[in-house]
């Protein structure tokens, strides 16, 4: 992803610092990451607001059908917005602030959410409920996407400090 960028020391050099970009392996790590809290957030959701959908065992087929297609969809919308977010990291590239990254990428999520939500709903009459389902779409999509930067920033970390510690490279990335 070529974005948000890790400060180090340079043990070979004490006072210099070394700039790193995400690898591959990161990228994949964040886009899962929001994949997976999203779909966390949005069965919860499914499991209050339905209820009776886990009682009446002639739905199940039916709610486990919605699901893997809801999953696939959402799955397939995370790794189109993945170019964005590259584009977003390469733009914060020179910024070194963690939490600007994390709130731009919520943003950014907040953005995709709304997009998405209001093409869905392009052929329904606009209405209050939908803006409203909008708001709360962008915004379920924004914390998933600024919750899965600041998780890749603290997994990265870990496996950064394995990698120092051992002095065996735990990045996932094949030659490092």
């Amino acid at each position: 992803m070529g974005d948000a960028l890790q400060r180090r020391r340079d043990a070979a050099s004490p006072g210099r610092t070394v700039v790193t970009p995400f690898t591959f392996h990161d990228v994949t790590l964040h886009t899962l990451t929001v994949w997976a809290t999203f779909m966390v957030l949005s069965l919860a959701y499914g499991c209050i607001r339905y209820p009776d959908t886990f009682r009446d065992t002639g739905g199940l087929p039916l709610l486990g059908a919605t699901v893997v297609a809801y999953a696939v969809i959402a799955l397939a919308l995370t790794w189109l917005g993945a170019p964005f977010a590259w584009l977003l990291g390469w733009a914060l590239s020179s910024v070194h602030r963690r939490w600007v990254h994390v709130v731009a990428f919520g943003l950014l999520g907040f953005v995709a959410g709304a997009v998405v939500t209001l093409i869905a709903a392009a052929g329904a009459p606009i209405a209050e409920p939908i803006r409203l389902i909008a708001l709360i779409f962008a915004a379920v999509c924004g914390g998933c996407t600024a919750l899965g930067r600041w998780a890749t920033f603290r997994l990265r970390s870990r496996r950064e400090a394995v990698s120092k510690r051992t002095g065996v490279s735990v990045s996932g990335v094949a030659g490092e």
